[in-house]
């Protein structure tokens, strides 16, 4: 274990601050999950944790079900990569998302309803358009996202995708 020279204290109610460089290295925000554990030597080892590792059989599941029955172009992600696809191609999965989807992603937490948005590339390296965006949410936290890149989205597409989206919150919850 490295160490990084950095010494906080508790607080009176348990608590410590993680040094910001160390949260920008791992992508901590505000309601990461962090999984608490002591190691044989009696360390405190903090380990980050991404939701969406637990879920992504369901999400596999799911989008090869929809995949047989309609032609919605979909993807699932997490924060910051597709986890799951549906009428796109397999080479997407584990790709990164664009920088602009990252950041829409986040403001679930704030915004809390369903967003169509446009204009916006799921990925930075092609011309992937995203069309409509819901939240996988963990409790109040967005953990993920069901992004649909359809031209043209039916209400039917968009109550699959709002039952899929559902499903997989109650899922990290």
């Amino acid at each position: 274990m490295k160490n990084t020279g950095m010494i906080r204290r508790v607080d009176e109610l348990g608590r410590i601050v993680i040094p910001k460089e160390i949260r920008s290295t791992f992508g901590l925000k505000t309601g990461s999950p962090l999984d608490i554990s002591v190691n044989q030597n009696g360390a405190i080892v903090l380990n980050t944790k991404n939701m969406m590792n637990s879920i992504k059989d369901k999400a596999n599941e799911l989008s090869e079900t929809l995949e047989s029955l309609s032609s919605i172009k979909m993807a699932i992600v997490d924060k910051d990569r597709v986890v799951s696809v549906c009428n796109m191609s397999n080479k997407n999965i584990d790709t990164k998302i664009s920088k602009e989807i990252i950041e829409y992603i986040d403001k679930f937490d704030i915004i809390k309803n369903n967003q169509t948005i446009q204009n916006v590339k799921l990925f930075d390296s092609d011309g992937v358009m995203c069309t409509y965006v819901l939240p996988i949410l963990s409790q109040t936290i967005c953990v993920g996202a069901v992004i649909c890149t359809n031209e043209n989205i039916t209400e039917f597409d968009k109550l699959a995708l709002k039952f899929i989206a559902t499903y997989l919150s109650k899922q990290v919850e």
